[in-house]
């Protein structure tokens, strides 16, 4: 027998199904990755497609049968506009990127939360320069690294443990920050101000340069773990 549910989702990706329909990948806030087949998606008229084609929070009424998920309805509740090109490719490039490692129907709300910070933060986004939109980019996916459990403890040396300052470093392939004493020069200086922005949010004061170093790294560390190019879309 057919189960229906009700989830609030954020559309990551289609693709063509068969000749009228449309996978869709959904991150929802209760139970993570589903993959849903919506019926006639495909056509210019599907009743649908305005709800599930751009950005923003869905409410997304789900059928379950023996071939998996059917998208039955679908409501836009908080649509995102984003404000540029640059702003548009950024949250795609998020959902996407996602769609691929997110494993199906392990619910974490914590990757909910960031990706929907992300994307209102990014639609808000009125900064003359794109220096914002980098950093906003590099702390998300900082982030994700840190839900999936690659990175290293931001304020203690992963080595002897002792409190990190300003000579501290951050070396990609360990995902872990060292004190300059056991670091011997390896990795990049990790200093407090940007060690604040990674463990809070980019809402303070940074430095873009810094930032811009520790992207080079960061894209080593992502690469190493997830073995995926780094999906940056300011590379």
């Amino acid at each position: 027998m057919a189960q229906t549910q009700r989830v609030t989702a954020i559309v990551l990706d289609r693709v063509p199904y068969q000749e009228h329909d449309r996978l869709y990948s959904l991150l929802t806030l209760e139970r993570g990755l589903i993959r849903a087949r919506a019926r006639g998606a495909s056509k210019p008229m599907a009743k649908v497609r305005p709800h599930v084609e751009g950005f923003g929070i869905v409410d997304v009424m789900l059928v379950r049968g023996r071939a998996g998920y059917i998208l039955a309805s679908a409501e836009m509740l908080e649509p995102l506009r984003m404000p540029s090109v640059e702003a548009q490719l950024l949250a795609d490039s998020a959902r996407k990127t996602l769609a691929r490692i997110m494993r199906e129907e392990e619910g974490d709300s914590t990757v909910f939360a960031m990706l929907k910070k992300l994307l209102k933060d990014v639609s808000e986004y009125r900064g003359a320069s794109t220096t914002g939109l980098f950093a906003r980019e590099i702390h998300f996916y900082w982030s994700l690294l840190g839900v999936l459990g690659y990175n290293g403890d931001a304020e203690k040396c992963s080595t002897c443990s002792k409190p990190l300052d300003d000579a501290a470093r951050f070396v990609p392939m360990a995902g872990a920050f060292f004190c300059a004493s056991c670091a011997k020069n390896v990795g990049i200086v990790a200093s407090q101000s940007l060690r604040n922005f990674l463990r809070t949010d980019y809402s303070g004061t940074f430095s873009g340069k810094e930032v811009a170093v520790f992207a080079h790294a960061l894209a080593e560390h992502f690469e190493h773990r997830l073995d995926l190019a780094f999906p940056s879309i300011f590379r």
